[in-house]
């Protein structure tokens, strides 16, 4: 079994779910080339928790 887990920031503009599918829709929009696996351009803030989940995995 496997899923798709799309974690983002809070923002002004997202206020419902439907933002929320409308903002992951066009964040995943295949414009270019993209590492989804990757910390780079992440925000302190999803840094810390990438990396605070990753370690918490591992144990």
């Amino acid at each position: 079994m496997s899923f798709d887990l799309f974690v983002f920031e809070r923002r002004e503009e997202i206020k419902t779910s439907l933002d929320i599918f409308a903002y992951q829709e066009e964040f995943t929009a295949y414009k270019e080339k993209k590492d989804y696996d990757a910390l780079e351009g992440c925000s302190d803030g999803m840094v810390h928790w990438a990396k605070k989940c990753l370690k918490n995995s591992r144990r």
